[in-house]
């Protein structure tokens, strides 16, 4: 009896341990390739990773719905990129060189990826993802990928020191890639970028198009500003002349003799009365 009395508490004990590391497992539920971050209500996102193959354990998940685990699957992606498009003002600029030349560029590559399973926790922190919004998510993330390599492409090849496709396989273009992409997508681990097709037009001829459409629309903007300055000078001219008629009339309605004066005498009219032409400015006879 005096066993029994010791035996039961403990197996009490024994039972109530059992449960509660039952209950704060959570590796039980991930699968491979599945990452785990928990959400509780007491404490928002926890920073820590469940991953697959491993036990965990919790003390959040003791207190009945207040753990949330939320799954992500997450694996290795590889994708080939091709783009196409023009240059810059392409189309524009080739207007102003003979035979207007076609500045169309084509390139490809291939780039291999997974999303870096640390940064989910800030992620879903900072509101970029959410458990919903994570397919989409990754989704994107090859077109934003492309848009990024695109516009250092574009700004190296119209670069003067960069004319030639080859750059584009060399170590200076690669390493420009892989620092571009640390910058843009620090929750990405990059294994690989390969160049594939890399085709543009002739850069010295693209930029002499430019310079030759700056240079017109240069020439464009100041015969615009000498023909706002002529028109402005006329309206100040016509304006003077406006105004010089107007005093001329108050004169004469203030001295009507002055008129029948200067209506009889032609001498003493073209010194004292100025000879207004609105085509010309004021001059006297």
């Amino acid at each position: 009896m005096k066993k029994i009395k010791y035996i039961l508490p403990l197996l009490f004990i024994l039972i109530a341990s059992g449960a509660v590391f039952y209950f704060g497992l959570v590796q039980i539920h991930l699968d491979k390739n599945t990452y785990g971050i928990a959400y509780t209500k007491t404490s928002g996102y926890l920073p820590k990773v469940y991953t697959p193959g491993t036990f965990s354990w919790s003390a959040y998940r003791l207190i009945p719905g207040n753990f949330t685990l939320n799954t992500f699957h997450i694996e290795p992606k590889t994708d080939t990129i091709t783009k196409e498009g023009i240059l810059p003002s392409g189309k524009t600029y080739s207007k102003y060189l003979p035979g207007q030349p076609d500045f169309t560029y084509k390139f490809s590559f291939v780039i291999s990826y997974i999303l870096n399973t640390s940064k989910l926790p800030d992620l879903l922190k900072k509101n970029h993802l959410t458990p919903e919004t994570f397919s989409a998510f990754t989704g994107r993330i090859s077109q934003s990928i492309s848009a990024a390599v695109t516009e250092l492409v574009i700004q190296k090849a119209t670069g003067s020191e960069n004319s030639n496709d080859t750059f584009f396989f060399t170590g200076t273009f690669l390493t420009s890639v892989q620092q571009l992409l640390k910058k843009q997508f620090p929750y990405l681990t990059i294994f690989s970028f390969t160049p594939v097709e890399f085709s543009f037009p002739d850069i010295s001829l693209y930029q002499k198009a430019k310079q030759n459409y700056f240079t017109n629309l240069d020439s464009i903007r100041k015969m615009e500003a000498a023909a706002r300055l002529k028109a402005s000078q006329t309206v100040v001219r016509e304006t003077s002349k406006l105004e010089l008629l107007k005093r001329y009339g108050e004169l004469f309605k203030k001295y009507p003799e002055l008129v029948k004066l200067l209506a009889s005498n032609s001498e003493l009219r073209s010194e004292v009365l100025p000879k207004i032409s609105f085509s010309g400015a004021v001059s006297h006879e």
